[in-house]
């Protein structure tokens, strides 16, 4: 599945003022995340991806994706198995004058319980990501 989300962010929105916009996803696992800027941001519109208010994207804490006419591709494995199934994308821009728009895609591995009622660590165990002590 690949969730595709646009985005126009109003000009003289500060960081400490940040447009947050929340989106249901589906449990599974992120294969990819996708940040586009159109051509004319000048590097003025920023993006963080969080889960809760941990930031997954980029990983470094503090730091944003700000370009002009790119699209940042992350191949990733993150497990979203735990509700509620959704990103924050939290955007601001430093331009004076111009509102921007951007787009954030992401694609998920729809999760399939092959077992109900096996519970989170059944369901980690059958995706690999449960630790043998």
């Amino acid at each position: 599945m690949y969730y595709l989300m646009f985005y126009t962010v109003p000009a003289k929105t500060a960081q400490s003022l940040s447009y947050v916009a929340t989106h249901e996803l589906v449990p599974g696992i992120i294969h990819r995340v996708d940040v586009g800027f159109t051509h004319g941001t000048f590097g003025l519109t920023h993006v963080q991806i969080f889960r809760h208010e941990h930031q997954l994207y980029p990983t470094t804490p503090g730091y944003s994706f700000a370009w002009d006419n790119y699209v940042f591709s992350i191949h990733d494995s993150y497990p979203l198995i735990e509700v509620p199934y959704n990103l924050s994308i939290r955007m601001w821009n430093e331009d004076n004058t111009y509102p921007h728009a951007i787009f954030v895609g992401v694609e998920i591995e729809p999760l399939v319980v092959t077992s109900p009622g096996i519970g989170l660590s059944g369901v980690m165990s059958e995706l690999g990501l449960l630790q043998e002590e």
